[in-house]
């Protein structure tokens, strides 16, 4: 058997499900993280049916993205440690799945593809954060609401503060990602043009 990208992705993916489900009991992030890797799998189908030409290392930068939230808020306890941690993530997430959605875009030759993926990537992120906020509703975990300090655990950024500043990095990001991927394609058209 050849151990390639997909191979290692896969096992990467049905180690990450099971450390989620495992941890899942004490954390929001691996609830969401679980929903998470559900839509990578959904991805995977749609990439297969309708020859999305995806390639692996985004998914690989999917699973990278995943294993930043299980070591952040369970083992290493980033989030807690350093404050502008989830910050990152919500900048850099959006940007490579904005760069990746305005390729397929793009390649299915879709009509204005980056601001397009711009707005779908946005969607997702409002999704997201609107997951949060119920789960930080039904919880009953005050630490899960808001941003705090891990020495005594004191609120420095209020819930609706968090989720502000997670959507605007993720607007931020996405018209990175766009942005990045319009400049990489006309480099290259004019590269194998020139």
């Amino acid at each position: 058997m050849k151990f390639t990208k997909k191979t290692l992705n896969n096992l990467l993916e049905i180690t990450t499900i099971v450390v989620a489900l495992i941890l899942m009991v004490n954390s929001k992030v691996n609830i969401i993280l679980f929903f998470f890797l559900i839509g990578i799998r959904i991805l995977r189908y749609f990439d297969k049916k309708y020859d999305l030409s995806i390639k692996e290392g985004y998914y690989t930068f999917f699973i990278i993205c995943m294993y930043f939230n299980i070591f952040g808020d369970n083992f290493i306890k980033l989030y807690y440690m350093f404050n502008f941690y989830d910050k990152i993530l919500h900048l850099l997430i959006p940007f490579g799945l904005c760069y990746i959605m305005s390729r397929i875009l793009k390649t299915n030759n879709v009509t204005h593809y980056g601001f397009v993926a711009v707005f779908i990537i946005l969607g997702f992120g409002t999704i997201h954060e609107l997951g949060e906020f119920y789960i930080d509703k039904f919880s009953d975990n005050p630490i899960m609401q808001g941003v705090y300090e891990r020495e005594d655990y004191t609120r420095v950024m209020s819930p609706i503060d968090d989720t502000m500043y997670d959507l605007t990095l993720g607007l931020i990001g996405s018209f990175l990602g766009m942005f990045s991927y319009k400049i990489k394609n006309r480099f290259e058209r004019y590269t194998i043009e020139g």
